[in-house]
């Protein structure tokens, strides 16, 4: 399920211009998130990167949103 939530919030922090709604749910997801950062830290099918991920979103929410742009124009690039 955390994983689920991670991806989510990935897609939603792509979105340049988001509104109202999505906003509030990206609140929503991030906090879900932190309130879950020891069963996340902790469980071994996370790895190195998702675990990096979470502590990014601790520090700051738009190194996080940078960070995971980056990563979805890599990933588009190498099914090219």
């Amino acid at each position: 399920m955390y994983w689920a939530y991670f991806t989510l919030l990935d897609r939603m922090k792509g979105d340049r211009h988001p509104n109202g709604d999505k906003l509030r749910k990206e609140k929503e997801i991030e906090a879900f998130l932190r309130h879950n950062a020891d069963s996340i830290l902790r469980n071994r099918y996370f790895h190195r990167n998702r675990k990096l991920g979470l502590l990014v979103l601790f520090i700051s929410e738009p190194l996080y949103a940078g960070l995971s742009r980056i990563q979805r124009k890599r990933a588009f690039a190498l099914k090219m």
